[in-house]
């Protein structure tokens, strides 16, 4: 599942380390991650020219799975079917419509 702030990544991923900031006025926007379990990392980092844009690149969207004719659903074990999963299993997340609409938009819609 791919985090769009700070808050939803430190809820998805709470043994992870986060620093997002902005050094410069107008500047590019760095995001870094680390794993406090790994002795002597180095933090994993990625900057963009927005906070949006760098989400995307450390948390990829997932790929588009093709989905059966008349099949809402993809298939079971695939990493879509887990992301909706865990959006419609955390409402607070906000996501589940969203997912659903994608979804929908990818496959042609609910009712075609």
């Amino acid at each position: 599942m791919q985090p769009r702030s700070l808050d939803e990544a430190r809820r998805l991923y709470p043994a992870i380390g986060f620093a997002l900031y902005a050094m410069d006025p107008k500047g590019p926007v760095t995001l870094e991650l680390l794993d406090p379990e790994v002795s002597d990392q180095i933090p994993l980092s990625w900057t963009a020219a927005t906070e949006a844009r760098v989400w995307e690149q450390a948390f990829p969207p997932t790929p588009i799975e093709p989905v059966d004719q008349g099949s809402f659903m993809p298939p079971e074990g695939s990493p879509a079917r887990a992301e909706l999963a865990a959006a419609v299993d955390d409402p607070t997340a906000g996501l589940a419509s969203e997912l659903a609409a994608e979804l929908a938009a990818e496959v042609g819609g609910l009712f075609d």
